[in-house]
């Protein structure tokens, strides 16, 4: 964050920088890689004023404007419930699967495996500390 009495604003293109007093432009910092215009110190920025709209034009603007929010947030609730329900799918094959006979008869095996390959990935000691710490959690939370 800059100093705040080293900080001013520049309405630039419809977009607010910032920028430090005698640096000729922060791009890096500031996201934008163009570069800025010279600023001469005691002089306010022009801006565009608006033209005036009638209460007509504001009315249809508005409406639009809500119209476009109204789908934007139809869309975004859609494809947070189609998520959702493909977690739920998944969730429920998943405990359907580990609750048969086979998952649990090869439980074992399958840790062996893992224990095998995080040998292979980071070593004896390394693998020897992991596997303690799962033992100790598992043993606290079974004597609750």
């Amino acid at each position: 964050m800059l100093p705040r009495a080293n900080v001013r604003t520049l309405k630039d293109y419809g977009r607010t920088r910032i920028l430090r007093e005698g640096t000729p432009g922060l791009n890096g910092v500031c996201g934008y890689n163009d570069p800025m215009p010279p600023i001469e110190p005691g002089v306010a920025p022009q801006e565009e004023t608006p033209k005036k709209l009638t209460v007509t034009e504001r009315l249809k603007r508005s409406e639009a404007e809500r119209e476009r929010l109204e789908r934007e947030v139809d869309s975004l609730s859609e494809a947070a419930l189609s998520k959702w329900l493909l977690i739920a799918h998944r969730e429920s094959s998943h405990v359907a699967m580990t609750q048969t006979f086979s998952w649990r008869v090869t439980k074992p095996l399958r840790q062996v495996r893992l224990v095998q390959r995080k040998v292979t990935e980071v070593g004896v000691v390394r693998t020897a500390q992991v596997v303690m710490g799962a033992l100790q959690r598992r043993r606290k939370s079974t004597a609750k």
